[in-house]
């Protein structure tokens, strides 16, 4: 099994979605978001250790075999990622036409 170092980031709809009619201070608060996003980073106190995980998303597959898992700051007070560090495998099998 290789080593295996994945960021995983959630992406909140309320961050990327279009208004259509700006409210009043829109652009500040999109201008606070984009600052969280860039400011990302491991929260100390919030790790976990992990074996044998598996998540299914679809046609996808990630395996965290053993390695710890680091959540990232939050963005509009909301966990939008983690990083894992340790041993996995990521498999994709998309159904053939």
């Amino acid at each position: 099994m290789r080593s295996l170092l994945i960021s995983v980031a959630l992406v909140i709809p309320e961050i990327c979605a279009a208004q259509t009619v700006p409210a009043p201070g829109a652009a500040s608060a999109y201008m606070d978001r984009y600052r969280e996003l860039q400011s990302l980073a491991p929260v100390p106190g919030k790790v976990a250790e992990v074996d044998h995980l598996v998540l299914t998303r679809d046609v996808a597959q990630l395996t965290l075999e053993h390695g710890q898992l680091y959540f990232l700051s939050p963005v509009g007070g909301r966990t939008v990622g983690a990083v894992f560090r340790g041993s996995g495998a990521f498999s994709f099998a998309p159904p053939v036409p």
